[in-house]
């Protein structure tokens, strides 16, 4: 049975989201169609609805009564590599948000759902590191299972929210060439988690936090033939904390995407991570 670090505000940020799912519902479909930047600022928009609820001010109040949760509001909070503002209420709207998506992908919000989602974001507080997710976006790769090579370190597909900010800056003018792109080479890392002035005790070079995920693609192309194609490299935190932000940037030519779908069958995972 799940048992969260402050069942008070679990259960009034469980009976708010409830609430807010049933004064949205008429707008669901509006928000489905909604690119990813688009449904932030539909959320931002709304909270004019949801925030009548009477749970929304007694979560605020429990949560800065948290003695752990208070340390990070209305300050800096991140890592070595950046640091952003968070709120209160942008805890709740981030919530709300991922209520909405797992509602509209189940057509239920129940409670096990839910304490997923509220561990998920609870969890950013109640830990000292965050969890960093450093990668490279790869095409013309295929796979019939996710590839976990080490317990942080895998080969996956493309996530609706990895595919969701190419089609979101893609709206905005910007990367428009990437939509082959397919799968994800990840590395987890779990950083010291930083807030106000504090700076971090140890030096971190993020170029090696690449080389880990460069190191498994050349592995890749050692281990058959195949042509696998590149372009990005993403680092992102897997927190569900929209103020942490995402940086990517653009790692050279890339090969053509006529070639030959580069294969890995399942019945070769266990040679490939051997090798």
């Amino acid at each position: 049975m799940y048992h969260p670090h402050n069942q008070e505000l679990h259960d009034q940020c469980q009976i708010l989201c409830n609430k807010s799912l049933e004064l949205l519902k008429p707008s669901l479909p509006e928000y489905q169609n909604k690119a990813n930047l688009e449904k932030m600022f539909f959320i931002i928009e709304k909270e004019k609805l949801f925030s009548k609820v009477p749970e929304y001010e007694n979560a605020i109040k429990l949560m800065k009564e948290d003695e752990i949760i208070s340390k990070h509001l209305e300050t800096l909070v991140g890592n070595y590599y950046s640091k952003s503002r968070i709120e209160a209420q942008s805890f709740l709207r981030n919530l709300l948000e991922a209520s909405l998506e797992k509602f509209l992908e189940n057509n239920i919000l129940d409670d096990d759902l839910f304490d997923k989602l509220y561990d998920d974001l609870e969890s950013f507080f109640y830990n000292d590191t965050i969890p960093m997710s450093h990668k490279i976006i790869i095409g013309n790769f295929k796979s019939d299972t996710p590839i976990q090579i080490d317990e942080n370190l895998q080969i996956r597909p493309m996530t609706s929210s990895e595919r969701s900010f190419f089609s979101d800056n893609k709206m905005m003018g910007m990367i428009s060439r990437f939509h082959d792109l397919t799968h994800v080479i990840e590395h987890i890392v779990y950083e010291e988690k930083l807030i106000g002035e504090a700076e971090s005790k140890v030096k971190v070079d993020i170029r090696k936090e690449y080389d880990v995920v460069e190191k498994v693609l050349s592995t890749l192309r050692l281990f058959k033939k195949g042509k696998i194609f590149s372009s990005v490299f993403m680092t992102q935190t897997t927190s569900n904390i929209h103020s942490m932000g995402t940086s990517w940037s653009e790692r050279g030519p890339r090969y053509p995407s006529s070639s030959s779908t580069y294969t890995l069958n399942t019945e070769e995972i266990s040679d490939f991570i051997k090798f």
